[in-house]
């Protein structure tokens, strides 16, 4: 099929091919350019993000919330997304079968914590460990004495801790190593089914919507970036290391067979929860080129059409939750893309925030109902609610 055919037909050129070295590496030939009637299946992603509490609860107990609410507002959602088909992720904790590299990082922030609490250290009295004589705190001073020590233990050390994680190679690497596997295990069940088409649905929150974009992006994101002459987009981090081998490989072959049959997957919808995106993607080179010389990030590398004009990814924030930032201008304001502004709890850190949020439940209810119907209709472009 020529470029031009491609166009006319509305099928991304770069969906239909991948690096000469990935497939090699893959052993997979190009997929069929003949059209036959397929089936399509829901599959519904649920990726926690930064954990808060010293011992911080399974993320399927916030999942549960949100999804139990959902469930009651539309039934029907109960059979369009089937038990096998919800896929609670959990990372950074030890909840698997195996011991593996992100499941240290909840108690190495634990450690720090504990070691570095200024209560603590005031408690080993020694020449190196010198405290001065403070001075008389004025009034406003008092008030940010009282709310510093929280700042720092919880959401400095624990908080920050994981997203400074992430952000380094090594973190990287076994995060996404872990939630990918996860995901790609169970997509693994329908490999076979040729006349099946996966839509993947994607509800994260904080960090997990850092998590869950990396993961779109190697799913769905061009081998060659459009904008200004800007370099390739890379794979993942992990498929360039020999951290956990077998498991990287595997991974690989997994990954390179949905991204290079791109007629078995679709993107179905994005919910994401207290976001802090658009400072997560600033560990890119490129993003920050393009964002430097005021360009805006093209959706489909995320598996949104250029031109859909239904809304597909809803945004919620919290402008009372510094790490909860807007995303739509990111993307030139498009009309796939919809930033809400919610009052995500009595406290914004909490473990119930934004998951047990009466608005964000409505919206996310109706954005999966509207988004995973086979076919999804055409609706109105920003629907509103009474």
């Amino acid at each position: 099929m020529s470029e031009e055919a491609r166009r006319e037909q509305g099928t991304p050129a770069h969906r239909l091919t991948m690096p000469t070295a990935f497939a090699q590496m893959a052993g997979i030939c190009a997929p069929s350019e003949e059209a036959t009637p397929m089936d399509t299946r829901n599959i519904l992603l649920f990726v926690h993000g930064i954990m808060l509490e010293e011992h911080p609860p399974l993320g399927r107990a916030q999942y549960r919330l949100l999804w139990d609410a959902i469930e009651e507002s539309h039934p029907e959602l109960g059979q369009r997304f089937e038990d096998v088909d919800r896929l609670e992720i959990e990372w950074g904790k030890f909840v698997r079968d195996t011991i593996e590299p992100d499941q240290w990082i909840n108690l190495a922030e634990e450690h720090l914590a504990r070691i570095l609490d200024p209560d603590e250290v005031r408690k080993n009295p020694n020449p190196n460990n010198l405290i001065l004589p403070q001075r008389r705190s004025t009034i406003p001073t008092r008030a940010w004495d009282s709310m510093v020590g929280p700042l720092r233990q919880i959401l400095l050390i624990r908080g920050l801790g994981d997203m400074f994680y992430y952000c380094g190679s090594d973190g990287q690497i076994a995060v996404q190593l872990s939630v990918f596997h996860q995901i790609l295990e169970a997509m693994e069940a329908y490999r076979h089914l040729e006349n099946l088409r996966l839509r993947l649905h994607v509800v994260a929150h904080s960090l997990g919507v850092s998590i869950a974009n990396d993961l779109l992006h190697a799913l769905f994101s061009p081998h060659g970036a459009r904008l200004r002459g800007q370099g390739e987009v890379r794979l993942p981090r992990f498929f360039r290391t020999d951290v956990l081998k077998a498991r990287r490989e595997l991974t690989l072959e997994r990954l390179a067979f949905w991204r290079n049959h791109p007629e078995r997957l679709e993107l179905g919808a994005i919910a994401s929860l207290g976001s802090s995106l658009p400072l997560m993607i600033l560990r890119s080179q490129r993003v920050v080129d393009l964002l430097a010389t005021g360009n805006t990030l093209p959706v489909d590398e995320l598996g949104i059409h250029p031109e859909g004009r239904d809304i597909v990814w809803k945004n919620f924030y919290d402008d009372l939750d510094p790490l909860s930032l807007p995303v739509r201008p990111l993307f030139g304001d498009h009309a796939t893309v919809q930033d809400v502004q919610v009052r995500s709890g009595e406290d914004p850190w909490g473990t119930q925030a934004y998951w047990g949020c009466p608005d964000v439940q409505m919206h996310v209810a109706e954005l999966l109902a509207r988004r995973a119907a086979v076919p999804a209709p055409p609706v109105e472009l920003y629907p509103t609610f009474g």
